[in-house]
C-alpha cells in the first residue's frame, strides 16, 4: 500500500495474508523510523536543556523513548 493510502477496517478484512504482511511490514517501518527521530529529537532537546510542555512531558510513549535514549548514549548506540 501507498503511505497516503489510509487503512479501514474493512478495507483490510478484504486483503490476502501476504498483503496483510507487506502492510504490517511497512508500517513497523515507518514506527521504527520516527521512534529513532523522536530520540534523537529529544536528546537535542535535553543537551540544550529545553523543557518540554507540560501536555508533553508527561506523555508516557516520550518518556519510554527518551529513556532508550539515554540508555543508547550511555552504551554508545547513539550515533
Amino acid at each position: 500500500m501507498k503511505p497516503d493510502n489510509k487503512l479501514t477496517l474493512n478495507a483490510a478484512r478484504s486483503l490476502t495474508d501476504a498483503q496483510i504482511k507487506d502492510v504490517f511490514s511497512e508500517a513497523a517501518a515507518t514506527i521504527d523510523l520516527i521512534q529513532r527521530e523522536t530520540m534523537i529529537i529529544l536528546a537535542v532537546l535535553r543537551e540544550r536543556e529545553v523543557k518540554l510542555p507540560p501536555d508533553l512531558a508527561g506523555n508516557p510513549v516520550l518518556k519510554a523513548l527518551e529513556k532508550i535514549g539515554k540508555n543508547m548514549a550511555r552504551e554508545g548506540n547513539g550515533e
